[in-house]
């Protein structure tokens, strides 16, 4: 799907693991969003070990949280 001058990817449903292994390979060593490709990022809250961070790419958004400690990424 084209959005103005950015291309999202479309979601394939992928397992848990795959998943998460998508995000990893993503986000490590230099975060890229999975979605459209921006290496930009917006910082949210953050706790314990691990950060909110969204996708500062308007036509994307994407939400994930991340633990660079145990390199664990999720979408929020």
């Amino acid at each position: 799907m084209a959005t103005g001058n950015v291309e999202i990817k479309s979601q394939v449903k992928l397992s848990p693991e795959e998943e998460e292994q998508k995000l990893r390979d993503a986000f490590y060593p230099k975060p890229k969003c999975p979605d459209c490709g921006g290496e930009k990022f917006l910082p949210g809250p953050r706790g314990g070990l691990s950060m909110n961070i969204k996708c500062a790419n308007p036509a994307c958004g994407s939400e994930f949280n991340v633990c660079s400690l145990t390199r664990t990424v999720e979408r929020i």
